[in-house]
């Protein structure tokens, strides 16, 4: 096993509704769950303070998964942020909270005067990170690519209102686990599996958000 440092597509630094565009690594068993997004985060205001929410997943507005072009995961909606906030709460006890608090960079900021600047590291998503077997073979499966689109500057906690606000992200680096074997009895198991006819399944949850303003009712379709 080893750990790869991977760079964005598109830049290392980026701002409000910026898109981050990230490629796993190619011809490669990759562990999704070893997945993790590294990067600087600094917030800086014209009156009072301006501060990251308290889990720093809130800034991702959407998030899209293709495979060689093809869009596989439904994540491509709105309000991601809003969706890992409900489930964060309501899939995890107090005590796993609180050991994000270091990794999150996310102490309690009620008392702070001051604009925020660390380093952050997401490390958990929904959708097809969370699939079964985790272990995914690109050079079966084909190119992934990640596009995270970054929610606007209204997930701060402001001090002052009508102050103009902003956050960046800067030295930003993705980081992913591979695996290779010296014996090649995987690659031949694969290979006698396609060449049977059949074809490999990576099962994963998919998230659906609804929205609409309605003063009577609302029809949606629910799949379990």
């Amino acid at each position: 096993r080893n750990t790869i440092r991977i760079s964005p597509l598109t830049s290392t630094t980026a701002n409000p509704n910026d898109i981050v565009v990230v490629r796993l690594p190619s011809n490669s068993l990759v562990n999704l769950q070893s997945f993790n997004w590294v990067f600087t985060g600094a917030t800086t205001t014209t009156a009072g303070f301006a501060q990251f929410p308290r889990d720093i997943e809130s800034i991702i507005e959407r998030m899209t998964v293709l495979v060689n072009g093809l869009q596989v995961y439904s994540g491509s909606f709105q309000n991601y942020n809003v969706l890992w906030n409900v489930l964060l709460r309501a899939t995890t006890g107090a005590e796993y909270q609180k050991t994000r608090i270091l990794l999150q960079n996310s102490l309690d900021q009620t008392t702070s005067a001051a604009n925020m600047s660390g380093t952050y590291c997401i490390n958990d998503w929904l959708g097809f990170f969370q699939a079964e077997p985790y272990i995914v073979d690109t050079s079966v499966l084909g190119d992934i690519e990640i596009q995270i689109q970054l929610a606007s500057t209204g997930v701060l906690n402001i001090s002052a209102d009508g102050a103009t606000i902003n956050y960046s992200l800067s030295n930003m680096y993705f980081l992913v686990d591979v695996i290779s074997f010296l014996d090649p009895l995987y690659d031949e198991m694969i290979s006698a599996k396609l060449s049977s006819g059949d074809v490999l399944e990576i099962p994963y949850q998919n998230v659906f958000a609804f929205t609409n303003t309605t003063n009577t009712s609302m029809r949606f379709a629910l799949n379990s």
